[in-house]
């Protein structure tokens, strides 16, 4: 299973990437690390990749670390599937690290 950690950075990101469309949010402010990370641990999230909560606490940072909007971030704690976010949301995700995300997953 060596292309397991790659496989699951490109769904990790190809779903962050559906919630990032066009604009909007509620302006409550960037979540924190443990947010996302529990988040991403719940069974139904568009981001849970089956990751342990050492690879979501790492991938979460990342997140928070990354230029991906506050308001898109904070749909992913909601698991708001309706929520678009905008250009910027999807350049940013494009330029996270994947090696930085490959090491998470790693764990």
């Amino acid at each position: 299973m060596k292309n397991r950690p790659a496989q699951l950075i490109a769904a990790s990101l190809m779903a962050l990437t559906l919630l990032s469309g066009c604009g909007g949010g509620d302006g409550g402010g960037r979540p924190s690390v443990e947010e996302l990370s529990g988040a991403m641990q719940e069974e139904g999230n568009v981001l849970n990749a089956g990751l342990t909560a050492e690879q979501s606490d790492c991938f979460a940072q990342a997140l928070i670390d990354s230029d991906v909007s506050d308001e898109t971030l904070q749909a992913i704690v909601d698991n708001d599937e309706d929520y678009k976010g905008n250009d910027a949301d999807e350049e940013a995700m494009q330029s996270m690290s994947t090696d930085g995300l490959a090491e998470c997953m790693a764990g």
